[in-house]
Formats: structure tokens, C-alpha cells, sequence
């Protein structure tokens, strides 16, 4: 059941992968464009200050500066795809996690012994 169970997990989450999986063009990104950076369950919104080797320089909004990969940067309806697919991936697992709390014979690798 255990292994079931896991396994639905991660195919749901490769299939939430595409939605998740968008970014920001490098070579379309310029200065003083805005873009939300990729954090787990909470992305930030950033301005670029600039790029240079494939890399991005972002300000956000608390004044902090970072160089960060291109492929973090998403626009707005990418980021709440993105929210979106990891609130439904983490809300999967809690509730694993939680079946297995109440029942863990049932998630269990062992046969049961009746």
C-alpha cells in the first residue's frame, strides 16, 4: 500500500511538472523588467537589474540582490501555476502522511500478519 501510495505521489507531481515547469525567456529578459522568482510555496517578486553569463541579477522587494538562474524567473500566471501544482503536491503527502499516522499497517511494506 505504502509503495501505492508513493507512487501516486509522484505521478502526480510529474504530471503537475509541465504547469510548474514554465520560465522567462533569457533572451527576452531586460532591465527593470518585474518577474516572481521560484521559491517552494511562496514565489517572490523580483526586478532585474541586469544579466551576464547566463545569469540573472534581481532586486526584491526587500532590497536584497541576488544573481539567480533564468529558469526561477516566471511571470505572473506562471507563478500561480506553479503555486498551484505545489500546494496540490503538498496537500497530497500531508494527507499520505497523515492515512499513515492513523493506519500504518495499511502503509506498511510488510505483510500483515492476521
Amino acid at each position: 500500500m505504502l509503495m501505492r501510495a508513493i507512487a501516486l505521489s509522484v505521478s502526480l507531481a510529474i504530471l503537475l511538472l509541465p504547469l510548474a515547469g514554465q520560465a522567462a525567456d533569457y533572451r527576452f529578459v531586460d532591465r527593470g523588467d518585474t518577474y516572481y522568482l521560484d521559491h517552494l510555496f511562496e514565489n517572490q517578486l523580483v526586478v532585474v537589474l541586469g544579466k551576464e553569463n547566463g545569469w540573472v541579477k534581481v532586486r526584491y522587494l526587500n532590497g536584497a540582490v541576488e544573481w539567480v538562474a533564468p529558469n526561477r524567473l516566471m511571470t505572473q500566471s506562471q507563478s500561480t501555476a506553479n503555486d498551484t501544482a505545489e500546494q496540490v503536491v503538498g496537500t497530497g503527502v500531508f494527507l499520505l502522511a497523515l492515512y499513515c499516522l492513523a493506519n500504518p499497517a495499511a502503509c506498511s511494506d510488510s505483510p500483515s500478519t492476521r
